[in-house]
């Protein structure tokens, strides 16, 4: 396994709060490989903006674990997306 706080350290804190769109994806994508599965991947605006014509399964929903445990959408869905449609927001 890995040392996450470690991982962390080096990948978020370790990025410059100045730093480039195109850096914070970088590293993101650096910290998904970690894992070593296929399912889990980062993207950029505009990889998200070409999959999501292809997402046939999904309700375009992204949603984190937030520090106490409970579940939050964590990013806002496209306003065409079914999701959207049925009243899902930030």
């Amino acid at each position: 396994g890995h040392d996450w706080k470690a991982v962390r350290a080096e990948y978020v804190e370790g990025t410059p709060a100045g730093a480039s769109a195109e850096e914070v994806v970088r590293q993101a994508k650096r910290m998904y490989e970690l894992l070593g599965d296929r399912y889990s991947r980062a993207l950029s605006p505009e990889e998200a903006a070409k999959l999501s014509k292809f997402d046939v399964t999904g309700v375009n929903v992204n949603v984190m674990k937030t520090d106490d445990g409970s579940i939050v959408v964590s990013a806002v869905p496209p306003t065409d997306s079914e999701s959207a449609k049925k009243g899902v927001r930030f």
